[in-house]
């Protein structure tokens, strides 16, 4: 790994620093490890075809557990409405988003390989929706342009797993990230409620899809974010929120035309990853409805209506 390093070539040198302690996770804890760990899960986890691995890398405890990890990590809403997050926890916080989003993915691929979404379900809306939604592929680790967002640091320098945290930040937290013309798109977990006793893993509603974002500094440190356009199974909606520069920290809120000013708000609070945004959604009822995962639909190898 040292001649990658001179060379001045980071991925190379995650990549080899990451095969070498891969399989060997219980007996290595410290933070870069821990972080570039579950990046490289979830870019395992995003390969195209998966059977080109012989094994699954070993992930710690459950889907309940990954949510607990990502709930207890999520930042929090200062007075002002804006995300604050605690730099100094950003590490686990991020790993906590990483190990989720594996979760996600997985049985998102599944159900889409099967059949896709159809209609929502029954707390919200009705069940037979009424605003068909295209089915919408999910981005591989191939088809995400991460070297053009990451400025990675070199592993084993003076605080690399923060730096490895919050290297797409730059690039990211950007209203010309948000207003190149990128549609938006992604999927999100129904309440473990309304799945919970038929025992078949994540559920999902049809995809979000055909989000447009604008963009603009609110101060020096917070980004604000305006999405229009978005259909999803239960209609038209927009997206308004906020993310902070330092860390990624990000909250949001979807509202459903449908409901005018009067029904529910949900309310979004994740981060902004070099996979897009993974966050928790809750509202309603529901003090945690599920998980989603937003992203530029160009980074999908495809999408079909």
């Amino acid at each position: 790994m040292a001649a990658e390093a001179e060379n001045g070539d980071p991925f190379t040198a995650h990549t080899i620093f990451t095969n070498q302690i891969l399989w060997d996770m219980p007996h290595r804890r410290s933070p870069h490890v821990v972080i570039v760990y579950y990046f490289c899960i979830v870019m395992q986890t995003l390969l195209p075809d998966r059977t080109a691995l012989n094994v699954t890398p070993p992930l710690t405890g459950s889907t309940a557990y990954a949510r607990g990890q990502f709930v207890n990590c999520l930042p929090r809403t200062a007075e002002n409405g804006e995300p604050h997050h605690d730099r100094e926890n950003m590490v686990e916080a991020t790993s906590s988003a990483y190990h989720a989003l594996v979760y996600f993915i997985r049985d998102l691929r599944d159900k889409l390989a099967k059949e896709p979404p159809q209609g929502t379900w029954d707390g919200l809306v009705h069940q037979n929706s009424q605003s068909p939604s295209p089915t919408l592929a999910a981005p591989n680790s191939q088809s995400i342009p991460f070297t053009e967002y990451m400025d990675l640091p070199l592993p084993f320098t003076n605080n690399d797993s923060r730096k490895f945290t919050t290297c797409h930040l730059r690039q990211m937290v950007n209203p010309s990230f948000f207003e190149d013309g990128s549609e938006w798109g992604g999927y999100y977990s129904l309440p473990a409620a309304s799945f919970q006793q038929a025992n078949t893993g994540i559920q999902f509603d049809p995809p979000m899809h055909n989000i447009r974002f604008t963009a603009e500094w609110r101060n020096h440190v917070v980004l604000g974010i305006d999405g229009t356009g978005g259909r999803d199974g239960v209609g038209a909606f927009t997206l308004r929120g906020t993310i902070a520069a330092d860390t990624g920290a990000l909250t949001m809120e979807k509202r459903y035309a449908l409901y005018d000013n009067h029904g529910p708000r949900w309310r979004w609070v994740g981060f902004l990853t070099p996979f897009g945004i993974i966050a928790s959604w809750s509202g309603g009822m529901y003090a945690w409805g599920g998980w989603v995962w937003l992203y530029k639909t160009a980074w999908c190898p495809r999408a079909t209506s």
